[in-house]
């Protein structure tokens, strides 16, 4: 979970996932993101974050899955990072593997093995901040 344009988002798996947003200071939940509001079929969220800007991450528990990226200021879904664009992995966000900091983005990816091999893992670190993205700096398994 995150404070992120006034609000608490916090990312949820279950039931198809998604990101519920609370208003604390009227203690009543404001909405929710859905995958409805990025367009995709995956919407196990692992983790969210938060800029400076008040843009929102959202981080998926699925392979091949972009980072939505949402603004608060403007009220709009910003283009997404994702592995074509960005060369981030297409290893799942690993639990709550998600921080943002200096204008950077880190997340910690999940492993898998093939056979005896352990493949994926590791982590990323991406500039980024509001529509900004630049390509992400992976560090592979066992980093």
């Amino acid at each position: 979970m995150t404070m992120c344009g006034g609000v608490l988002n916090i990312g949820v798996y279950a039931n198809n996932g998604g990101v519920v947003r609370l208003d604390l200071t009227n203690k009543s939940i404001i909405g929710s993101f859905t995958q409805a509001d990025w367009n995709e079929n995956y919407g196990e969220v692992s983790g969210v974050a938060c800029d400076s800007t008040d843009t929102l991450y959202v981080a998926f528990y699925e392979d091949g899955a972009d980072i939505k990226k949402f603004s608060y200021p403007s009220n709009t879904w910003l283009t997404p990072i994702t592995s074509t664009a960005n060369g981030l992995p297409s290893d799942r966000v690993w639990w709550d593997a998600i921080g943002y900091a200096n204008g950077a983005l880190v997340l910690g990816h999940g492993i898998g093995t093939s056979g005896s091999n352990i493949i994926g893992g590791g982590f990323s670190k991406i500039a980024t901040s509001g529509n900004s993205n630049s390509q992400a700096n992976v560090n592979g398994a066992g980093s």
